[in-house]
């Protein structure tokens, strides 16, 4: 849009702010035909902080090990659903992800794993 209008930056930022925009996606997303969300695993395991302060790190191959132990990519409905972000304050026994498997032995395995190294380091 920037080549076709000389404020093509404006209108963007108008088609954005209006909703125009988030309607044609919603349009063309219909037209192509929806694409459903995987149906989660049903074995859940919830790990949560051992102590409060802020996360400092969250170490990226720690958290992908966590999920293709507990069966992703391959099993759809397994990973994990991270709940706490890196700069955020976190109280000890809060949330910070849920791992979801399709089966119980592969959670295990999962949970076994991530006992020595949850992937989040918090601190003051």
């Amino acid at each position: 849009m920037t080549g076709k209008y000389k404020d093509g930056m404006a209108v963007a930022r108008k088609l954005l702010e209006d909703g125009s925009a988030l309607r044609k996606m919603h349009q063309i997303i219909a037209a192509q035909g929806k694409v459903p969300k995987p149906v989660l695993g049903h074995y859940t395991f919830v790990a949560r902080s051992t102590k409060s302060g802020k996360v400092r790190e969250i170490d990226n191959e720690i958290i992908a090990k966590i999920a293709r132990i507990a069966g992703a990519p391959e099993d759809k409905g397994s990973g994990l659903l991270l709940e706490k972000k890196v700069g955020e304050l976190v109280s000890k026994g809060k949330v910070l992800y849920t791992v979801y498997a399709e089966s119980s032995s592969k959670l295990d395995l999962a949970v076994d794993f991530l006992k020595e190294n949850k992937g989040y380091h918090i601190g003051d």
